[in-house]
Protein backbone atom coordinates (compact mmCIF):
# COMPACT_ATOMS: atom_id res chain seq x y z
CA UNK A 1 0.00 0.00 0.00
CA UNK A 2 1.33 3.42 -0.89
CA UNK A 3 1.39 6.17 1.72
CA UNK A 4 -1.05 8.57 0.13
CA UNK A 5 -4.10 8.54 2.44
CA UNK A 6 -4.43 11.85 4.42
CA UNK A 7 -5.85 10.08 7.53
CA UNK A 8 -2.83 7.77 7.84
CA UNK A 9 -0.48 10.70 7.39
CA UNK A 10 -2.34 12.59 10.16
CA UNK A 11 -2.14 9.69 12.65
CA UNK A 12 1.58 9.18 12.09
CA UNK A 13 2.15 12.94 12.27
CA UNK A 14 0.39 13.24 15.64
CA UNK A 15 2.42 10.26 16.87
CA UNK A 16 5.64 12.03 15.95
CA UNK A 17 4.36 15.28 17.51
CA UNK A 18 4.10 13.49 20.87
CA UNK A 19 7.63 12.11 20.40
CA UNK A 20 8.92 15.60 19.63
CA UNK A 21 7.27 16.98 22.77
CA UNK A 22 9.07 14.28 24.77
CA UNK A 23 12.33 15.47 23.23
CA UNK A 24 11.46 19.04 24.21
CA UNK A 25 11.08 17.82 27.83
CA UNK A 26 14.48 16.08 27.57
CA UNK A 27 16.14 19.24 26.25
CA UNK A 28 14.64 21.40 29.04
CA UNK A 29 15.74 18.96 31.75
CA UNK A 30 19.26 18.76 30.33
CA UNK A 31 19.42 22.54 30.19
CA UNK A 32 18.40 22.81 33.86
CA UNK A 33 20.91 20.13 34.77
CA UNK A 34 23.61 22.10 32.91
CA UNK A 35 24.69 19.10 30.81
CA UNK A 36 25.84 20.93 27.67
CA UNK A 37 26.97 17.99 25.53
CA UNK A 38 23.85 15.93 26.14
CA UNK A 39 21.71 19.05 25.58
CA UNK A 40 23.26 19.73 22.13
CA UNK A 41 22.81 16.09 21.11
CA UNK A 42 19.17 16.12 22.17
CA UNK A 43 18.65 19.40 20.33
CA UNK A 44 20.02 17.88 17.11
CA UNK A 45 17.76 14.83 17.54
CA UNK A 46 14.78 17.10 18.10
CA UNK A 47 15.55 19.02 14.88
CA UNK A 48 15.79 15.78 12.90
CA UNK A 49 12.60 14.41 14.45
CA UNK A 50 10.73 17.63 13.71
CA UNK A 51 11.83 17.67 10.06
CA UNK A 52 10.64 14.08 9.73
CA UNK A 53 7.32 15.02 11.35
CA UNK A 54 6.81 17.90 8.93
CA UNK A 55 7.45 15.60 5.98
CA UNK A 56 4.79 13.22 7.29
CA UNK A 57 2.38 16.16 7.44
CA UNK A 58 3.02 17.20 3.84
CA UNK A 59 0.03 17.06 1.49
CA UNK A 60 -0.85 17.99 -2.10
CA UNK A 61 -0.63 21.70 -2.59
CA UNK A 62 -2.39 23.07 -5.64
CA UNK A 63 -1.35 26.23 -7.35
CA UNK A 64 -3.70 28.53 -9.07
CA UNK A 65 -3.85 26.34 -12.19
CA UNK A 66 -4.69 23.30 -10.08
CA UNK A 67 -1.27 21.79 -10.71
CA UNK A 68 0.17 19.93 -7.70
CA UNK A 69 3.44 21.47 -6.53
CA UNK A 70 4.35 19.04 -3.70
CA UNK A 71 3.12 15.62 -2.56
CA UNK A 72 4.36 12.55 -0.72
CA UNK A 73 2.56 9.38 -1.62
CA UNK A 74 5.22 6.86 -2.50
CA UNK A 75 6.27 5.71 1.06
CA UNK A 76 4.84 2.41 2.31
CA UNK A 77 2.78 2.68 5.51
CA UNK A 78 4.66 -0.10 7.32
CA UNK A 79 7.99 1.65 6.72
CA UNK A 80 6.71 4.95 8.17
CA UNK A 81 5.27 3.09 11.19
CA UNK A 82 8.59 1.31 11.80
CA UNK A 83 10.48 4.60 11.63
CA UNK A 84 8.01 6.18 14.09
CA UNK A 85 8.39 3.21 16.45
CA UNK A 86 12.19 3.42 16.33
CA UNK A 87 12.16 7.14 17.04
CA UNK A 88 9.68 6.57 19.89
CA UNK A 89 12.03 4.04 21.48
CA UNK A 90 14.93 6.50 21.20
CA UNK A 91 12.88 9.26 22.87
CA UNK A 92 11.70 6.90 25.61
CA UNK A 93 15.28 5.81 26.35
CA UNK A 94 16.32 9.46 26.65
CA UNK A 95 13.45 10.25 29.05
CA UNK A 96 14.29 7.21 31.22
CA UNK A 97 17.98 8.13 31.33
CA UNK A 98 17.15 11.72 32.26
CA UNK A 99 14.89 10.54 35.09
CA UNK A 100 17.48 8.07 36.37
CA UNK A 101 20.21 10.71 36.26
CA UNK A 102 17.97 13.14 38.18
CA UNK A 103 17.33 10.57 40.93
CA UNK A 104 21.02 9.70 41.35
CA UNK A 105 22.53 13.23 41.15
CA UNK A 106 22.11 16.32 43.32
CA UNK A 107 21.58 19.63 41.60
CA UNK A 108 20.21 23.03 42.49
CA UNK A 109 16.81 21.92 41.28
CA UNK A 110 16.85 18.71 43.31
CA UNK A 111 17.80 20.67 46.45
CA UNK A 112 14.89 23.07 45.87
CA UNK A 113 12.48 20.18 45.25
CA UNK A 114 13.59 18.42 48.44
CA UNK A 115 13.32 21.69 50.34
CA UNK A 116 9.74 22.14 49.16
CA UNK A 117 8.80 18.57 50.10
CA UNK A 118 9.69 19.05 53.77
CA UNK A 119 6.76 18.56 56.14
CA UNK A 120 8.16 21.37 58.31
CA UNK A 121 8.01 24.98 57.21
CA UNK A 122 11.44 26.63 56.77
CA UNK A 123 12.41 30.21 55.98
CA UNK A 124 15.78 32.03 55.81
CA UNK A 125 16.07 35.83 55.93
CA UNK A 126 18.57 38.51 56.92
CA UNK A 127 18.38 41.39 59.39
CA UNK A 128 16.61 43.64 56.87
CA UNK A 129 13.87 41.05 56.39
CA UNK A 130 14.89 40.00 52.89
CA UNK A 131 13.86 36.39 52.32
CA UNK A 132 16.58 34.21 50.80
CA UNK A 133 14.79 30.86 50.83
CA UNK A 134 11.32 29.69 51.81
CA UNK A 135 9.63 26.36 51.14
CA UNK A 136 6.04 25.80 50.09
CA UNK A 137 4.86 24.78 53.55
CA UNK A 138 6.03 28.02 55.19
CA UNK A 139 4.68 30.10 52.32
CA UNK A 140 1.21 28.54 52.70
CA UNK A 141 1.30 29.30 56.43
CA UNK A 142 2.27 32.92 55.71
CA UNK A 143 -0.55 33.28 53.19
CA UNK A 144 -3.06 31.97 55.73
CA UNK A 145 -1.85 34.33 58.47
CA UNK A 146 -1.11 37.50 56.51
CA UNK A 147 -3.04 37.02 53.27
CA UNK A 148 0.11 37.43 51.14
CA UNK A 149 3.24 35.50 50.27
CA UNK A 150 6.20 35.61 52.65
CA UNK A 151 8.16 38.63 51.42
CA UNK A 152 9.60 39.95 54.72
CA UNK A 153 10.96 37.64 57.41
CA UNK A 154 11.00 40.42 60.05
CA UNK A 155 7.34 41.32 59.50
CA UNK A 156 6.34 37.66 59.50
CA UNK A 157 8.11 37.01 62.82
CA UNK A 158 6.53 40.11 64.38
CA UNK A 159 3.13 38.87 63.23
CA UNK A 160 3.78 35.52 64.88
CA UNK A 161 4.80 37.16 68.17
CA UNK A 162 1.76 39.46 68.19
CA UNK A 163 -0.87 36.83 67.35
CA UNK A 164 0.38 33.65 69.03
CA UNK A 165 0.98 32.31 72.51
CA UNK A 166 4.57 32.72 73.66
CA UNK A 167 6.28 29.52 74.85
CA UNK A 168 8.54 30.99 77.53
CA UNK A 169 11.23 32.34 75.22
CA UNK A 170 11.49 35.12 72.69
CA UNK A 171 12.67 32.78 69.92
CA UNK A 172 9.79 30.28 70.19
CA UNK A 173 6.05 30.76 69.80
CA UNK A 174 3.07 28.40 69.51
CA UNK A 175 0.25 28.83 67.01
CA UNK A 176 -3.07 26.96 66.56
CA UNK A 177 -3.27 26.38 62.81
CA UNK A 178 -6.00 24.38 61.00
CA UNK A 179 -6.85 22.18 64.02
CA UNK A 180 -3.15 21.61 64.64
CA UNK A 181 -0.63 23.15 67.02
CA UNK A 182 2.51 24.52 65.34
CA UNK A 183 5.73 25.49 67.04
CA UNK A 184 7.74 28.30 65.42
CA UNK A 185 11.40 28.43 66.45
CA UNK A 186 13.85 31.08 65.30
CA UNK A 187 17.57 30.25 65.03
CA UNK A 188 20.46 32.71 64.64
CA UNK A 189 23.11 31.74 62.07
CA UNK A 190 26.36 33.51 61.33
CA UNK A 191 27.66 32.86 57.80
CA UNK A 192 30.87 34.78 57.34
CA UNK A 193 30.07 38.40 58.12
CA UNK A 194 26.38 38.02 57.35
CA UNK A 195 23.81 37.15 59.99
CA UNK A 196 20.90 35.03 58.84
CA UNK A 197 17.78 34.03 60.72
CA UNK A 198 16.05 30.69 60.26
CA UNK A 199 12.41 30.09 61.19
CA UNK A 200 11.29 26.46 61.47
CA UNK A 201 7.61 25.54 61.86
CA UNK A 202 6.97 22.02 63.21
CA UNK A 203 3.79 20.18 64.11
CA UNK A 204 3.69 19.58 67.88
CA UNK A 205 -0.01 18.70 68.17
CA UNK A 206 0.63 15.30 69.74
CA UNK A 207 3.13 16.66 72.27
CA UNK A 208 0.76 19.55 73.07
CA UNK A 209 -2.15 17.21 73.74
CA UNK A 210 0.05 14.93 75.85
CA UNK A 211 1.25 17.89 77.93
CA UNK A 212 -2.31 19.07 78.49
CA UNK A 213 -3.39 15.56 79.51
CA UNK A 214 -0.35 15.22 81.78
CA UNK A 215 -1.07 18.58 83.44
CA UNK A 216 -4.66 17.54 84.05
CA UNK A 217 -3.59 14.20 85.52
CA UNK A 218 -0.99 15.91 87.74
CA UNK A 219 -3.65 18.28 89.07
CA UNK A 220 -5.94 15.32 89.83
CA UNK A 221 -3.09 13.47 91.54
CA UNK A 222 -2.23 16.50 93.65
CA UNK A 223 -5.84 16.83 94.75
CA UNK A 224 -5.94 13.11 95.58
CA UNK A 225 -2.69 13.45 97.57
CA UNK A 226 -4.15 16.34 99.53
CA UNK A 227 -7.21 14.28 100.36
CA UNK A 228 -5.06 11.31 101.41
CA UNK A 229 -2.85 13.51 103.57
CA UNK A 230 -5.91 15.01 105.25
CA UNK A 231 -7.30 11.52 105.82
CA UNK A 232 -4.03 10.21 107.27
CA UNK A 233 -3.68 13.28 109.48
CA UNK A 234 -7.15 12.83 110.89
CA UNK A 235 -6.56 9.08 111.28
CA UNK A 236 -3.28 9.64 113.13
CA UNK A 237 -4.96 12.17 115.39
CA UNK A 238 -7.76 9.75 116.22
CA UNK A 239 -5.35 6.88 116.95
CA UNK A 240 -3.10 9.14 119.01
CA UNK A 241 -6.08 10.42 120.99
CA UNK A 242 -7.24 6.86 121.73
CA UNK A 243 -3.77 5.81 122.86
CA UNK A 244 -3.46 8.90 125.02
CA UNK A 245 -6.80 8.24 126.69
CA UNK A 246 -5.84 4.60 127.29
CA UNK A 247 -2.49 5.67 128.80
CA UNK A 248 -4.15 8.24 131.04
CA UNK A 249 -6.66 5.71 132.28
CA UNK A 250 -3.87 3.21 133.02
CA UNK A 251 -1.78 5.81 134.84
CA UNK A 252 -4.80 6.96 136.82
CA UNK A 253 -5.60 3.43 137.98
CA UNK A 254 -2.00 2.57 138.88
CA UNK A 255 -1.47 5.86 140.71
CA UNK A 256 -4.61 5.31 142.79
CA UNK A 257 -3.45 1.81 143.74
CA UNK A 258 0.07 3.04 144.57
CA UNK A 259 -1.20 5.97 146.64
CA UNK A 260 -3.44 3.69 148.66
CA UNK A 261 -0.56 1.23 149.28
CA UNK A 262 1.79 4.06 150.28
CA UNK A 263 -0.72 5.57 152.73
CA UNK A 264 -1.51 2.20 154.28
CA UNK A 265 2.15 1.23 154.79
CA UNK A 266 3.68 4.67 155.44
CA UNK A 267 4.21 4.04 159.16
CA UNK A 268 4.51 0.26 159.39
CA UNK A 269 6.60 -0.71 156.35
CA UNK A 270 10.22 -1.82 156.79
CA UNK A 271 13.19 -1.07 154.57
CA UNK A 272 12.39 -3.83 152.07
CA UNK A 273 8.80 -2.66 151.66
CA UNK A 274 9.98 0.94 151.35
CA UNK A 275 12.36 -0.03 148.53
CA UNK A 276 9.59 -1.87 146.73
CA UNK A 277 7.38 1.19 146.98
CA UNK A 278 10.20 3.33 145.58
CA UNK A 279 10.64 0.92 142.66
CA UNK A 280 6.93 1.09 141.93
CA UNK A 281 6.98 4.90 142.11
CA UNK A 282 9.99 4.86 139.79
CA UNK A 283 8.15 2.68 137.27
CA UNK A 284 5.14 4.95 137.51
CA UNK A 285 7.14 8.06 136.74
CA UNK A 286 8.85 6.26 133.87
CA UNK A 287 5.43 5.85 132.33
CA UNK A 288 5.04 9.63 132.37
CA UNK A 289 8.10 9.81 130.10
CA UNK A 290 6.41 7.92 127.25
CA UNK A 291 6.74 9.21 123.69
CA UNK A 292 3.43 11.05 124.08
CA UNK A 293 5.09 13.44 126.58
CA UNK A 294 5.71 16.78 124.93
CA UNK A 295 9.21 18.18 124.94
CA UNK A 296 7.99 21.42 126.48
CA UNK A 297 6.43 19.51 129.42
CA UNK A 298 9.49 17.34 130.12
CA UNK A 299 11.16 19.78 132.62
CA UNK A 300 7.88 20.04 134.58
CA UNK A 301 7.67 16.23 134.63
CA UNK A 302 11.17 15.97 136.11
CA UNK A 303 10.37 18.66 138.70
CA UNK A 304 7.25 16.75 139.71
CA UNK A 305 9.23 13.53 140.04
CA UNK A 306 11.89 15.23 142.23
CA UNK A 307 9.22 16.78 144.42
CA UNK A 308 7.47 13.42 144.83
CA UNK A 309 10.75 11.80 145.92
CA UNK A 310 11.71 14.67 148.21
CA UNK A 311 14.79 15.71 146.20
CA UNK A 312 16.03 18.95 144.69
CA UNK A 313 16.63 19.07 140.93
CA UNK A 314 19.25 21.59 139.73
CA UNK A 315 18.89 21.80 135.94
CA UNK A 316 21.14 24.10 133.91
CA UNK A 317 21.62 24.57 130.17
CA UNK A 318 19.22 23.85 127.36
CA UNK A 319 16.89 20.96 126.74
CA UNK A 320 17.58 18.99 123.50
CA UNK A 321 15.41 19.90 120.52
CA UNK A 322 15.13 16.38 119.09
CA UNK A 323 12.24 14.31 120.39
CA UNK A 324 14.20 11.08 120.97
CA UNK A 325 17.06 12.93 122.68
CA UNK A 326 14.61 14.66 125.03
CA UNK A 327 12.99 11.29 125.74
CA UNK A 328 16.40 9.79 126.58
CA UNK A 329 17.32 12.68 128.90
CA UNK A 330 14.05 12.37 130.85
CA UNK A 331 14.59 8.63 131.26
CA UNK A 332 18.22 9.13 132.36
CA UNK A 333 17.36 11.82 134.93
CA UNK A 334 14.52 9.68 136.32
CA UNK A 335 16.81 6.65 136.63
CA UNK A 336 19.63 8.65 138.29
CA UNK A 337 17.19 10.34 140.65
CA UNK A 338 15.76 7.09 142.02
CA UNK A 339 19.20 5.42 142.16
CA UNK A 340 20.67 8.43 144.02
CA UNK A 341 17.89 8.28 146.56
CA UNK A 342 18.06 4.49 147.03
CA UNK A 343 21.82 3.88 147.00
CA UNK A 344 23.49 7.21 147.89
CA UNK A 345 20.95 8.96 150.16
CA UNK A 346 21.27 12.02 147.94
CA UNK A 347 19.12 15.10 148.34
CA UNK A 348 20.16 17.07 145.25
CA UNK A 349 20.52 15.98 141.61
CA UNK A 350 22.49 18.24 139.28
CA UNK A 351 21.96 18.16 135.49
CA UNK A 352 24.08 20.17 133.01
CA UNK A 353 22.60 19.85 129.52
CA UNK A 354 23.28 21.25 126.04
CA UNK A 355 22.58 20.22 122.45
CA UNK A 356 25.48 17.75 122.44
CA UNK A 357 24.70 15.82 125.63
CA UNK A 358 24.25 16.03 129.38
CA UNK A 359 26.15 15.28 132.64
CA UNK A 360 24.18 14.08 135.69
CA UNK A 361 25.68 14.09 139.23
CA UNK A 362 24.37 14.00 142.83
CA UNK A 363 25.48 15.05 146.31
CA UNK A 364 25.09 11.59 147.85
CA UNK A 365 27.65 9.11 149.12
CA UNK A 366 30.15 8.09 146.40
CA UNK A 367 29.98 4.42 145.34
CA UNK A 368 32.34 2.06 147.20
CA UNK A 369 33.32 0.19 144.00
CA UNK A 370 32.43 -0.22 140.39
CA UNK A 371 28.75 0.20 139.66
CA UNK A 372 26.95 -2.95 138.57
CA UNK A 373 24.38 -2.04 135.97
CA UNK A 374 21.01 -3.64 136.62
CA UNK A 375 17.73 -3.53 134.74
CA UNK A 376 17.34 0.25 134.99
CA UNK A 377 20.68 1.22 133.46
CA UNK A 378 20.46 -1.70 131.01
CA UNK A 379 17.12 -0.45 129.71
CA UNK A 380 18.57 3.04 129.54
CA UNK A 381 21.44 1.80 127.33
CA UNK A 382 18.98 0.09 124.98
CA UNK A 383 17.08 3.36 124.66
CA UNK A 384 20.35 5.20 124.02
CA UNK A 385 21.23 2.84 121.14
CA UNK A 386 17.93 3.69 119.43
CA UNK A 387 18.38 7.44 119.86
CA UNK A 388 21.40 7.10 119.00
CA UNK A 389 23.58 8.23 121.89
CA UNK A 390 26.44 7.02 124.08
CA UNK A 391 26.24 6.56 127.89
CA UNK A 392 29.31 6.76 130.15
CA UNK A 393 29.01 5.90 133.86
CA UNK A 394 31.80 6.94 136.30
CA UNK A 395 32.06 5.96 139.98
CA UNK A 396 35.31 7.78 140.91
CA UNK A 397 35.76 10.23 142.56
CA UNK A 398 31.95 10.60 142.58
CA UNK A 399 29.07 9.20 140.64
CA UNK A 400 28.34 10.78 137.23
CA UNK A 401 26.41 9.71 134.14
CA UNK A 402 27.31 11.34 130.84
CA UNK A 403 25.06 11.35 127.75
CA UNK A 404 26.61 12.09 124.35
CA UNK A 405 24.28 12.43 121.37
CA UNK A 406 25.82 10.81 118.31
CA UNK A 407 23.41 11.86 115.54
CA UNK A 408 20.23 13.57 114.55
CA UNK A 409 16.83 12.27 115.47
CA UNK A 410 16.00 9.44 113.08
CA UNK A 411 12.30 10.13 113.29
Amino acid sequence: MLFYHPFLRGVLSIWMLIVCLALVYVCVRLLLQKRAAAFLLSLVLFAGFDIYRQNLSAYIYFTGDNAPSYRIDTCPVWLAACVNLLLTVVAAVLVVRITAWQRSHISAVSIKESFDRLTAGVCFYDESGRVYQVNERMDRIAQTLTGTHLFSGVCFWQTLQNTTEKAGNEDRVLLPFADRMLSFTRYHNQIGKQRLFEIVATDVTQEWEQNRLLSKQNAELQELNRQLEAYHSSLDAVVREKELLRSKARLHDEMNILLISTLQNAETCDETQTERLLVRWQDLFKLTATPETDREKAPETLEALAKALGMTLCFSGTFPKEKTQARLLVAAVSECMTNALRHANATTLTVRSDQHGAVITNDGTPPQGEITEGGGLGNLRELAQKTPARITVCSRPAFSLTLTYEGDDPT
